[in-house]
């Protein structure tokens, strides 16, 4: 029961920041063209991505959006990647298909609801209200356990 209303709070607050800090998706992916910004990001939140290694290369699959949160659409950008590197004699396939297991795992658990915002302030504000009243009820729930 705990477990499961925390679950829950950890959807509310991930949409109520996607709708705070949204930047469309090929904006973001063009934005990981850049190395400069795709080496930092990474390293600052390492738990963004699964990375391979192939010869002496490092193939890093984005599992999250700019500000950290794991998106569905990235991951659905990262299955697409992983299943073009498929047949490529340089990729080791065993550990290819940890990753692509491990993506779709990724993409089943945090496909269950997309923010879309609309870019109407007044329509943002009147939902992430809405979220934050929810957490709150949850919150409440938790402490009467």
């Amino acid at each position: 029961m705990v477990k499961k209303n925390f679950e829950s709070l950890n959807e509310l607050i991930r949409i109520i920041d996607n709708n705070l800090h949204y930047m469309s998706y090929k904006d973001y992916l063009e934005k990981l063209k850049d190395i400069k910004y795709r080496n930092n990001f990474f390293n600052k939140n390492s738990n963004c991505c699964l990375k391979l290694k192939c010869n002496n290369k490092l193939i890093v699959f984005p599992i999250c959006n700019q500000s950290a949160n794991f998106d569905s659409k990235i991951i659905k950008f990262s299955i697409k990647f992983a299943n073009v590197l498929k047949d490529k004699p340089y990729v080791d396939n065993n550990e290819l298909t940890y990753i692509i297991k491990k993506l779709e795992f990724l993409l089943n658990k945090y496909s269950k609801k997309i923010p879309k915002p609309n870019g109407r302030p007044a329509y943002l504000k009147g939902r992430n209200t809405t979220f934050l009243n929810n957490i709150s009820k949850k919150v409440k729930e938790i402490n009467n356990l």
